[in-house]
């Protein structure tokens, strides 16, 4: 019995460690959302290309002054960018060796180009060399 019991006691300690991290039960608002990916891989130039069609809608009365993309390919875009500078360790010294994520085209739903009021932000570390977070 007391080889059941003390078995089962990591289960119960990992349970109740995936419990502590809900914040909240249920979403503080309805969230619609949607995603259209096409995407074509190039092997000879290692390179991926496409397109993303999203969507949000906001129900609030509200008005929604910004969106955040996290861009995560961009932290292997140069030695400059944060996970470089924290890690001390360098992308590498090929372009080939770098990932990184160009938006070349931004728009609403009406083809109002958004790109120039895009900009990078850095809300953890203030790098301006940092482009994860647009």
């Amino acid at each position: 019995m007391k080889i059941k019991i003390l078995s089962l006691a990591p289960l119960l300690i990992i349970s109740l460690a995936l419990h502590s991290q809900i914040i909240n039960r249920e979403p503080l608002s309805s969230r619609l959302t949607g995603y259209l990916i096409d995407v074509k891989l190039d092997t000879e130039a290692k390179q991926i290309t496409g397109t993303l069609e999203a969507y949000w809608v906001n129900f609030t009365a509200e008005e929604v002054p910004d969106i955040r993309l996290h861009m995560y390919m961009n932290a292997f875009k140069s030695r400059n960018s944060t996970v470089y500078r924290e890690s001390g360790r360098s992308p590498g010294s090929r372009n080939i060796d770098r990932g990184w994520i160009d938006i070349i085209s931004f728009s609403d739903n009406r083809g109002t180009d958004l790109l120039p009021f895009a900009r990078y932000i850095s809300p953890d570390d203030a790098n301006p060399n940092d482009s994860t977070t647009r």
